[in-house]
C-alpha cells in the first residue's frame, strides 16, 4: 500500500493510490504546520506571543490555502511528467487538483493527484506498441 511513494511514474493500484493520497496527505500536514509555526515567528518576532497566537496566525493566513493550491498542482504536473502522458483529460484532472485545494485544501486536491498516480506511463505503453 506505501510501496515507492516517491517514484511518481509508477502506476499505482486502486489501493496503492489511496496509500498514496493518505501518506501525500500526513506529509503535507506535517510541511504546512512547519510553514506556519515559521510564518507566525516572523510575525511575532521580537513581541510576547504565546503559542496560540502563533497558531491562529500561521493557520488563519493565505499562506495555508495558497501553499495547498501549489503542492497539489505541482505534485499533479509533475506525476504527468514523470509518466509522460499529455492529452487534454489528464491535464484538466491536473488542473481539477488545484481547483479543489483551493475549495478543500489538501484533502481535496490530493484526490485527483492520487487518481493520476493510476494511470498507465505512456512510454511504457510505446514501447509494448513496438
Amino acid at each position: 500500500m506505501f510501496d515507492d511513494l516517491f517514484i511518481l511514474e509508477k502506476e499505482r493500484s486502486n489501493k496503492q493510490a489511496v496509500g498514496f493520497y493518505l501518506a501525500y496527505l500526513f506529509i503535507f500536514i506535517l510541511g504546512v504546520m512547519l510553514l506556519g509555526s515559521i510564518w507566525a515567528t516572523f510575525i511575532f518576532a521580537g513581541s510576547e506571543a504565546s503559542f496560540a497566537d502563533g497558531f491562529d496566525a500561521g493557520s488563519g493566513s493565505t499562506l495555508v490555502p495558497m501553499v495547498a493550491v501549489l503542492t497539489t498542482l505541482a505534485l499533479s504536473v509533475v506525476i504527468l511528467y514523470k509518466k509522460k502522458i499529455n492529452g487534454f483529460g489528464p491535464i484538466v484532472i491536473a488542473l481539477l487538483s488545484g481547483l479543489a485545494a483551493v475549495l478543500g485544501g489538501s484533502l481535496l486536491g490530493l484526490i485527483p493527484t492520487a487518481y493520476l498516480t493510476t494511470l498507465k506511463n505512456e512510454s511504457a505503453q510505446k514501447l509494448n506498441e513496438w
